[in-house]
């Protein structure tokens, strides 16, 4: 008996002295300093104990990681149940200087504050943040300190400063809110969504302009609405993006982030296209509207569909390889969008083969009842001839091959009454300088005619065969 009692009589003692030494004042301050020096090597920064007090039933720490950043911990435990319910607070005045700690640089400032609890196999929390200017509410389910359910609203995000918090340039400025929900987070196994609503959006431009080159419009506002629901591998969105330079919208884009598969309808509607000049370096004047769909797998399968210049473009980008089939274009129409003479009226079937990587193509083309505005040529034909060139209706083919701004022209046109041919006549696209030779057969009298300077109004030298005419064009053009 009296063995037994001094077993009993030793374990009070220990638990006596492991109750001072760890639960009481005298206890914390002794393990402070120890407690203080393993954060500090965890955290690799200056970190101290602000506060530090431990009992049977409740704790509270205080840590200052560094000078501008604070945690606090308080709150109750059981040990004989094993469960907590802690408060917390966290006001990061400087998350630039936690990139010891984070393994990566944040910026800006960060204030969280909620609650913890449950145990170790099944944790809760809950709170609220204010970071990028805007308030957010979360909550967390971890189960078996694995996240697994996610729930987190917030309104009015500063995206600019959301972008700059992590180390990228606020090439975008927007209010957004968030709405995030996800009943798994698992690998594999996400159920849940996500919208998304941005609002007062625009483009810095000054940003753009130093970065890109690129001058942006200083009308360039935008808004986007999109859901997205998550299921295994698999996320279904739908997308409603809004601005004065374009919009786009997707009712069904669907991606797969395992096989890394995405295909999705779209709608692209450009209301001014000439704004978008600074991205093309072309100009193209009014509106533009597309349709098709998308697929991506290893490199991007697109289709199109638009009708314009009073016919349609149907076509399809391989990776960078562009066909496009265009049937019964207005030619005046056509001219005029892209800022040309508007030298031939006619209707225009084409057929274009053209690599965006190279900006190599070819392009073939068929005329049909073509009649030409009034040119300097046609109205000397006209007065010295027999019949009004101006009423006659042309048809032929016309092709190109283009490299870069380059075009080499072959054209073959004829009427009843005259024919009109060219080969490898040479256009530049930018700066609208021709040089080409144009041979013209009239009642079998060929007149040869060079073009040489801006394609509005060349220089033009001619050479005829017959010498009535010859002296005829001759005295005109002296």
């Amino acid at each position: 008996m009296k063995f037994l009692f001094w077993i009993i009589g030793i374990i009070i003692l220990l638990f006596t002295f492991v109750y001072i030494f760890i639960f009481t004042p005298m206890g914390n301050k002794i393990l402070l300093p120890h407690i203080e020096k393993q954060v500090q090597i965890q955290t690799q920064m200056p970190s101290k104990l602000l506060k530090f007090g431990l009992s049977l039933r409740d704790f509270e720490v205080q840590l200052q990681l560094n000078p501008h950043n604070i945690v606090h911990l308080y709150g109750n435990y059981s040990l004989l149940r094993q469960k907590f319910d802690i408060n917390y607070i966290a006001d990061f005045k400087e998350l630039s200087t936690l990139k010891p700690l984070l393994k990566k640089r944040l910026d800006g400032r960060g204030y969280f504050q909620g609650n913890i609890v449950g145990n170790v196999s099944n944790m809760k929390i809950v709170g609220t943040s204010k970071f990028a200017y805007a308030k957010s509410a979360y909550s967390l389910t971890l189960l078996d300190l694995e996240l697994t359910s996610l729930q987190v609203k917030s309104k009015n995000l500063d995206l600019a400063t959301l972008l700059l918090m992590f180390d990228k340039k606020p090439y975008l400025n927007a209010r957004v809110d968030c709405d995030v929900y996800f009943t798994n987070i698992k690998e594999h196994q996400l159920n849940g969504t996500l919208k998304l609503i941005t609002h007062q959006g625009s483009i810095n431009r000054t940003l753009v302009k130093n970065r890109f080159g690129y001058k942006i419009p200083k009308e360039n506002s935008f808004s986007l609405k999109s859901t997205s629901s998550f299921h295994g591998d698999t996320v279904a969105s739908k997308i409603d993006f809004l601005s004065d330079l374009l919009n786009i919208t997707s009712k069904n884009t669907n991606y797969n982030m395992n096989e890394k598969i995405l295909t999705s309808d779209y709608t692209l509607f450009i209301p001014h296209v000439d704004k978008l000049f600074f991205i093309k370096g072309k100009k193209f004047q009014g509106d533009l509207s597309l349709d098709g769909l998308i697929n991506y797998q290893k490199y991007f399968d697109v289709s199109m569909e638009t009708k314009i210049a009073g016919g349609e473009i149907k076509g399809r980008l391989v990776d960078t390889k562009l066909h496009l089939d265009a049937l019964s274009l207005d030619t005046l129409d056509l001219l005029d969008r892209f800022s040309y003479p508007k030298i031939l009226e006619a209707s225009l079937d084409a057929h274009l083969d053209y690599d965006i990587f190279t900006a190599k193509g070819k392009l073939h083309s068929k005329l049909r009842n073509g009649v030409f505005s009034k040119n300097k040529l046609f109205k000397l034909l006209k007065k010295y001839s027999k019949f009004n060139p101006y009423k006659e209706r042309f048809s032929g083919d016309l092709d190109a091959r283009i490299n870069r701004n380059n075009f080499l022209i072959d054209m073959d046109l004829f009427s009843p009454n005259i024919s009109m041919a060219t080969k490898k006549a040479k256009l530049n696209a930018q700066s609208k300088n021709i040089d080409a030779l144009v041979n013209l057969e009239i009642a079998s009298n060929e007149i040869d005619i060079k073009l040489d300077g801006d394609v509005t109004k060349p220089a033009m030298r001619i050479n005829v065969g017959n010498l009535m005419i010859n002296k005829l064009l001759k005295k005109y053009f002296k």
